[in-house]
C-alpha cells in the first residue's frame, strides 16, 4: 500500500500549537501542573516551551527509539510480550513469567484508566531493577474517548506525574464523535504528545514511546488508514489494536490487521491485542509476522 494523503487539517491544527507555550492554549486548555520533580514528587514544575532540537526530537523522532531487551524468539523473530497489568500486584509475577514491557492500568474492567502516582512509581522502579519497561496508561475515566477541556487538563498533568516517575512510555488515544461515527480527535492528539515533550525535557530525559491504544479500533476501516498517517507524523511509536470488533476473536481480524501491518511499515509499530493468551500468541505471531503481542494473558501465570 502507499501512503495516502494528508488531512490538511491536521498540521494546521497540530503545528498551529507549536508557537504557544507549553500546551497548547488552541485547545482552550491552561495546563497547570502539579508540583513535580524528576524522579519523584515534590518540586515545582513550570510547563515552558522545549527547546527546538529536543523539541523536534520528541515531537517527531519518538517513534525512533530503541526497542529494548525481548522475552522470546519465534520464527527468527524477537518476541516481546507487552503484559497488560492492573495495578502493581501482578507485575512481579508477569516479569518473571517473560513479560518484557507492562501497559500500566487501573480499573480494567473499564479497559484501563491512569494509575495512582504511587502505583507508577512502585511498578517503575521494580520494572527497571529487572530488565523491563513500563508503558503508562493515561485515562481519566472509562466510556468514550471524546475528552472534554477538564478531562484533557487532567491527562496532562497525569502524564507530567508519570514521565517524572520514570515510566518508558505513554498510553492515550483520542476521538471525537463525526456524522460517520468516530474520527481521530487531532487537536486533543497533539496537546497531549506537546504536553508529553515538554515534560520529557522537563525532566531532562531522552525521548519516551507513545502508545495510541484501542481507541483506534472505534474509527471506520477507511480512516484507520488517515490515523496511521497522522499518528506516525506526530511521532506516535505504536497503535495498540484488536483489529475489529471487540467481541471478535483476534483470528477472524487477521486480514485487517495484516491490512494495517503493511499499510504503516516501519513509520509505526502495530500491536496487536485483545483476545492474545499463551494459548495463541505463537499462531498469531506467525500469521501477522510480528514481534510485539499485548495482552492480560499474554504470560503464563497462575491463577
Amino acid at each position: 500500500m502507499t501512503r495516502r494523503s494528508m488531512p490538511s487539517s491536521f498540521h494546521a491544527n497540530l503545528f498551529a500549537l507549536v508557537p504557544a507555550r507549553c500546551p497548547s492554549s488552541a485547545c482552550g486548555v491552561t495546563l497547570v501542573l502539579p508540583p513535580l520533580c524528576c524522579g519523584g514528587i515534590g518540586t515545582k514544575w513550570e510547563p515552558r516551551r522545549p527547546k527546538e532540537p529536543l523539541f523536534h526530537r520528541n515531537f517527531m523522532g519518538m517513534c525512533d527509539n530503541a526497542r529494548r531487551k525481548t522475552s522470546a524468539v519465534f520464527g527468527g523473530l524477537s518476541m516481546l510480550y507487552e503484559f497488560c497489568a492492573e495495578n502493581f500486584e501482578r507485575v512481579p509475577a508477569a516479569i518473571d513469567a517473560g513479560a518484557r514491557r507492562i501497559e500500566l492500568c487501573d480499573n480494567l474492567a473499564v479497559g484501563g484508566t491512569t494509575p495512582s502516582a504511587g502505583v507508577i512509581s512502585a511498578t517503575t522502579n521494580y520494572a527497571h531493577e529487572h530488565d523491563a519497561r513500563v508503558m503508562c496508561m493515561i485515562r481519566p475515566r472509562g466510556g468514550d474517548f471524546h475528552y472534554n477541556q477538564d478531562e484533557l487538563r487532567m491527562m496532562e498533568m497525569d502524564l507530567g506525574l508519570a514521565v517524572s516517575a520514570g515510566v518508558d512510555g505513554l498510553v492515550f488515544g483520542s476521538c471525537k464523535p463525526c456524522a460517520g461515527g468516530w474520527a481521530l480527535d487531532e487537536l486533543t492528539l497533539g496537546a497531549l504528545v506537546m504536553a508529553a515533550g515538554c515534560a520529557t525535557e522537563e525532566c531532562k530525559r531522552e525521548p519516551i514511546d507513545i502508545t495510541f491504544h484501542m481507541a483506534f479500533d472505534q474509527l471506520s476501516p477507511e480512516a484507520q488508514l488517515d490515523a496511521i498517517d497522522i499518528l506516525a507524523d506526530c511521532g506516535i511509536t505504536r497503535i495498540l489494536t484488536h483489529g475489529g470488533a471487540a467481541g471478535a476473536p483476534i483470528e477472524d481480524n487477521f486480514e485487517n490487521l495484516a491490512r494495517l501491518i503493511e499499510y504503516a511499515g516501519d513509520r509505526l509499530t502495530i500491536l496487536p491485542g485483545g483476545g492474545i493468551s499463551t494459548v495463541n500468541r505463537d499462531t498469531v505471531a506467525a500469521a501477522l509476522g510480528v514481534s510485539e503481542l499485548h495482552g492480560t494473558k499474554i504470560v503464563p501465570l497462575e491463577v
